[in-house]
């Protein structure tokens, strides 16, 4: 499927949630409405969590790719704590080129020490509001390079997706549609 043609450019969505929003708009899960936002936007978007395997906060709410970039977006809605956002998006810096928490409260940088901590480790704060399905970027992330070996994962990963819908064929769990990325770690 292609998409952002009403912004000019075309992508191949790995995730792929293009719901009749004009019948119950209300209906559409919060969070397939921010990863159809980013597919809008032109990113290519995992169609599940990604798992960081090994790490301390393996599971990535919604990761991503922009062109040979990859993200990591945290989403936490209003009754989430954006406390244990702030570590899990500290762990996955050392996966994803670039990392964002995305907040439906916002984050108030006069009251907000969460606001300081995330500007200082160089996360990107958006806050995305359900309702509108509008996003407002109040910092954008810092670009930094991932530990190789992960990050290297994360590729690995996305192309295997890639791959599959190419016709390639990649070693499955039986358990999971995803690769199994063992297959790639040598011991």
């Amino acid at each position: 499927m292609s998409y952002g043609s009403e912004t000019g450019h075309t992508l191949t969505a790995l995730y792929s949630v293009r719901p009749d929003r004009s019948r119950h708009p209300e209906s559409i899960p919060v969070y397939s409405r921010f990863k159809q936002h980013l597919a809008d936007l032109g990113f290519t978007v995992y169609p599940e969590e990604f798992d960081c395997i090994n790490s301390e906060h393996p599971l990535v709410d919604i990761a991503a790719r922009m062109g040979f970039q990859y993200w990591a977006f945290e989403y936490k809605s209003k009754s989430d704590s954006i406390s244990r956002g702030v570590e899990q998006v500290e762990c996955y810096q050392k996966w994803f080129d670039q990392v964002v928490l995305v907040s439906e409260r916002i984050l108030n940088h006069r009251t907000s020490e969460n606001y300081w901590r995330l500007r200082r480790m160089g996360v990107g704060i958006w806050i995305y509001d359900p309702a509108t399905d509008k996003c407002i970027i109040k910092s954008q992330p810092n670009s930094w390079r991932a530990e190789p070996f992960q990050r290297k994962l994360v590729s690995r990963r996305f192309n295997s997706l890639t791959s599959i819908r190419r016709g390639r064929k990649c070693s499955f769990s039986n358990s999971s549609s995803i690769c199994d990325l063992r297959s790639f770690v040598s011991r």
